[in-house]
């Protein structure tokens, strides 16, 4: 009986292989390497006060987006009025054709006043949340951890991050931390197989011992 259960154990060893420990899908994301967009949001008139955007690099995968407010050329012809005005950080990753990723992040909110609708956007992909604002004596809202999956379209897939703060006063911002684009290992054939086989020899093995 002994030798049978060893046969079954080298067996599965041999087919499906130990996991590799330690090793872990490397980020496709840095942010240093990304293009932060404050380009006006329509409507916005230049001869009126503004107050520009702002994106802070903290490290490759955190940044601190602090939003803008614009006066916008009123069509009726009174005051102008006053909006938000949101700034954008845009990348290129190097992607594999439907190779499948996983991107996970945190986002926390920083407002008295507004709410937020932060989109993450990977290709035709995309991801949104809503953040309200804190009645608590801290602007500080509860960390919000983002986790989804997409599909490559090509070799290269443009990324954004738009944190869609609606404050027009100015001052609230976005924390974005841990921000990681993995891909997603496939399964491979073999593996498939020799787990079915194993299952097969599994199977036998309590034939066997039914028997004996």
């Amino acid at each position: 009986m002994k030798s049978q259960m060893v046969s079954i154990l080298f067996l599965s060893v041999a087919v499906l292989g130990f996991p590799n420990v330690g090793h872990t899908q490397s980020s496709l994301v840095n942010l240093n390497n990304w293009l932060v967009v404050t380009n006006p949001p329509p409507g916005c008139d230049p001869r009126y006060a503004q107050l520009p955007p702002a994106v802070t690099i903290v490290s490759p995968n955190s940044a601190v987006f602090r939003a803008g407010w614009a006066e916008y050329t009123n069509s009726f012809g009174g005051a102008p009025s006053v909006g938000p005005w949101n700034p954008v950080l845009v990348g290129n990753l190097a992607t594999i054709p439907d190779a499948t990723y996983e991107i996970t992040c945190t986002l926390q909110y920083v407002s008295f006043y507004a709410y937020a609708i932060p989109s993450i956007q990977f290709g035709d992909f995309g991801f949104r949340v809503n953040l309200p604002a804190t009645n608590s004596p801290s602007p500080y809202n509860s960390p919000v951890n983002v986790d989804f999956i997409a599909v490559a379209g090509s070799l290269t897939t443009l990324m954004s991050v738009n944190p869609w703060i609606t404050d027009d006063r100015g001052g609230s911002s976005l924390i974005l931390t841990d921000f990681s684009v993995t891909e997603v290992p496939e399964v491979s054939t073999s593996r498939l197989l020799g787990m079915a086989g194993v299952g097969l020899v599994a199977h036998q093995w309590r034939r066997w011992r039914s028997k004996a």
